[in-house]
């Protein structure tokens, strides 16, 4: 349980490779067992598990309205996904999404469109979507900041998971 409630907590000190994001991981893991930003305010929600029948899969997601941005591990092949929606004015045409696809170490492995074909994305597109993708997971730290666990097993998560992080 301790683990579980303070995953994100021991991931921002986990030592970990430069290319790996436990932090990501662990947020797209433990979305309900973790103390999070008030997700009912303009900028944040959190969705419950919803059912995506194009992907066939149950997932928990974060949604950012800032940013259009949903962070959602799947079930299915346990990558996590950072999927950007782009709307138009006309009512009638639905959302592309631009999806950046991360391992279940943090990994980030490719760029696709909303087809699922795979794109080129330029250093400075990614430095931007990045950059997104971290606004949003410091919301989250921000609010775990005075959230440390009672009984620190920071030694126990990183003998756990070293081997995925490294």
């Amino acid at each position: 349980m301790n683990l579980n409630n303070y995953s994100v907590y021991y991931a921002t000190h986990c030592p970990h490779e430069k290319e790996a994001d436990p932090v990501l991981v662990e947020i797209c893991n433990h979305i309900w067992s973790i103390n999070g930003p008030d997700l009912e305010s303009p900028d944040y929600k959190k969705t419950g598990i919803q059912y995506i029948e194009d992907w066939r899969v149950k997932y928990q997601a974060i949604w950012n309205d800032k940013y259009d941005l949903r962070l959602a591990k799947s079930n299915e092949d346990k990558n996590i996904y950072a999927d950007f929606y782009t709307y138009y004015k006309d009512p009638d045409k639905g959302p592309t999404i631009k999806s950046l696809i991360f391992n279940s170490s943090g990994k980030f492995i490719r760029f696709t469109d909303d087809e699922g074909r795979e794109e080129i994305l330029s250093s400075e597109s990614k430095k931007e979507y990045f950059m997104m993708i971290d606004k949003t997971l410091d919301a989250i730290l921000v609010a775990q900041a005075n959230d440390s666990p009672k009984i620190n097993l920071q030694a126990l998560y990183n003998l756990l998971n070293y081997r995925r992080f490294n």
